[in-house]
This record gives C-alpha cells, sequence and structure tokens, in this order.
C-alpha cells in the first residue's frame, strides 16, 4: 500500500497474503495501518485473483 504525503513525499506498508503479515511501515499511525489492513482483507480475494490473471490491466478482459 503507498499514498502520497506532501511532507515525506509518500507512506508506505507492505502486507503478504493470505497471511496479512504487516511488515516494512513507512509513514503510517497505527490507526492508518489498521485502517488499510481491514480494506486489504476485503479486497483480498480481488487482489489474489488478479495477482494470478496477471494484474489489474488484464482484470476487465475477464
Amino acid at each position: 500500500m503507498e499514498t502520497p504525503d506532501a511532507k515525506d513525499c509518500f507512506h508506505s506498508l507492505v502486507c503478504w497474503l493470505p497471511s496479512y503479515q504487516i511488515v516494512d511501515v513507512r509513514g503510517y499511525s497505527d490507526k492508518e495501518v489498521e485502517k488499510y489492513v481491514e480494506f486489504i482483507q476485503k479486497a483480498a480475494h480481488l487482489i489474489m485473483e488478479f495477482a494470478q490473471e496477471g494484474g489489474f490491466e488484464h482484470a476487465s478482459a475477464v
């Protein structure tokens, strides 16, 4: 996950699927990490499907 930030350029975190292990958090508060993990959990099935199909570029071809 990565978002632009005016002060720090970008904030980021890495979430390994399917374990939801969060590593390498840079710039996000604990509350923000919690919000993004919740989003990732809700979208994980799509993320995994798109990864298997060749990424988001190929998602509309299905």
